[in-house]
């Protein structure tokens, strides 16, 4: 009998034990909407498990570093691909520069490219003020209106031919397209020669007014004296800012330190834009701005022979942050000439000195004296500071004065000389008769 009881206590025991699992199991089912023992679905929007939901995320951070370390490393590599090509360019243009005994190109580039209205380009490492403002009538957005073929003949034959059209410091003119543009070169060419040769009007009627002429000296077919302009194809992406587009004009080969390369870009990106250096030293065989390559940038809303002009006086030097009345941008502040408008960085008041609004598209400096003036009186701003007026890459610009001599080294006297070619000849003398013929059997 008490067997029988503890049997019956045991199995009373092993009963309770086992209703209560299935209770416990009931209870969690219904409040979790899961089957007990269930992993929670991946991708679900709950999860109760913290240990797994601490997995999941530093599953997705784990993720999200390799990203991350991915990008960071293809930008590294981005970053040394061009770096290194900026240095090869950087050491290509100052051997360049070496090879063609061009002193004011060799050298610490920054300096003439600091102050708080410039800006140095990437890739070229070329200083400009940056992009210049429309004039009054134009639209940046709308293309000029081509000249009539009458019109443009007779204002491109006002050019005059200078010698053999090639040789020496030279304007260039180019037609500059990116690829996924129309190509409207043909019938372009016949009024880009004709604002070429109003650019050059402008250059030689302002420097009547103080006497001497001046003319630029354009890349031109000695045969007809006019300027000719080189059809130029640039990637799709090529014409979308000054700087990448004179990168791709460096790489197909017009990069030449005897040239000024005035494009005018079928693009409405902006104005114009000229490359300029902060320098206003006298002396033309150190002053950057005497020398290429240079960049004038005008784009098809801007198409005319003032705007050209104005660029162009950017790369012969003008205007310096010295000049009398400088805007402290590259500019003027005494109206009215093509150079002068408010700008940045300062936006100064400006003055009415010339009161003709018509100079404002057709004169370059007005009262001359602060960046062009052809007879500059001894002792004035423009006779001991750079004057553009003096730039080789004009017609009848003086001569640069020729280069100091290098240092020459100390010869020692005659004495010295002497004395030391004694002592020499005595030593070596000595030495011969020493050690005459010997181990040696004469042939």
């Amino acid at each position: 009998m008490p067997r029988r009881i503890s049997l019956l206590l045991n199995l009373l025991i092993v009963l309770g034990l086992t209703l209560s699992s299935v209770l416990v199991g009931s209870s969690f089912s219904a409040g979790t909407g899961q089957a007990r023992g269930s992993a929670p679905a991946i991708g679900s929007e709950t999860v109760d498990d913290p240990a797994l939901a601490g997995k999941r995320a530093q599953r997705k951070q784990g993720l999200r570093q390799d990203r991350n370390q991915d990008r960071q490393r293809k930008r590294a590599q981005a970053d040394r691909k061009r770096d290194d090509n900026q240095k090869e360019r950087k050491q290509d243009r100052k051997k360049s520069a070496t090879q063609a005994q061009e002193p004011g190109r060799v050298g610490d580039w920054q300096e003439q490219c600091s102050g708080p209205e410039t800006i140095q380009l990437r890739g070229s490492e070329l200083c400009t003020h940056g992009p210049d403002a429309a004039p009054a009538g134009f639209d940046v957005t709308l293309p000029v209106p081509l000249l009539s073929d009458t019109v443009a003949a007779d204002q491109a034959a006002a050019i005059a031919c200078d010698g053999d059209g090639q040789s020496g410091y030279r304007t260039q003119v180019l037609y500059v397209r990116g690829s996924d543009r129309p190509d409207n070169y043909a019938a372009s060419v016949p009024s880009i020669m004709a604002w070429a040769a109003e650019t050059d009007v402008i250059f030689r009627a302002s420097a009547a007014e103080t006497g001497p002429t001046r003319s630029l000296r354009f890349v031109q077919d000695p045969a007809t004296c006019r300027p000719t302009a080189a059809n130029v194809v640039l990637s799709p992406a090529g014409d979308g800012n000054f700087s990448t587009t004179i990168n791709e004009l460096w790489a197909k080969g017009y990069n030449r330190q005897d040239r000024i390369y005035l494009m005018f870009v079928d693009a409405y990106y902006g104005c114009g834009v000229g490359t300029w250096w902060d320098d206003d030293r006298v002396d033309g065989n150190l002053n950057y701005n005497n020398y290429g390559e240079s960049y004038a940038r005008v784009d098809r809303g801007c198409w005319g022979g003032d705007v050209a002009a104005h660029e162009v006086m950017h790369n012969l030097g003008g205007v310096q942050d010295s000049a009398p009345h400088s805007s402290k941008g590259a500019h003027c502040i005494d109206e009215y000439d093509i150079m002068c408008y408010s700008d940045y960085p300062y936006y100064p008041e400006m003055q009415t000195v010339c009161p003709n609004p018509a100079s404002g598209w057709t004169l370059l400096d007005c009262n001359h004296d602060d960046y062009y003036n052809t007879n500059a009186a001894p002792g004035s701003y423009l006779a001991t500071h750079w004057n553009p007026a003096n730039n080789q890459f004009l017609t009848n610009a003086p001569p640069l004065p020729p280069l100091a001599p290098p240092p020459t080294v100390e010869s020692p006297s005659i004495d010295d000389t002497t004395t030391a070619t004694s002592k020499k000849n005595k030593k070596h003398k000595k030495g011969k008769g020493k050690g005459k013929h010997k181990g040696k059997k004469r042939r």
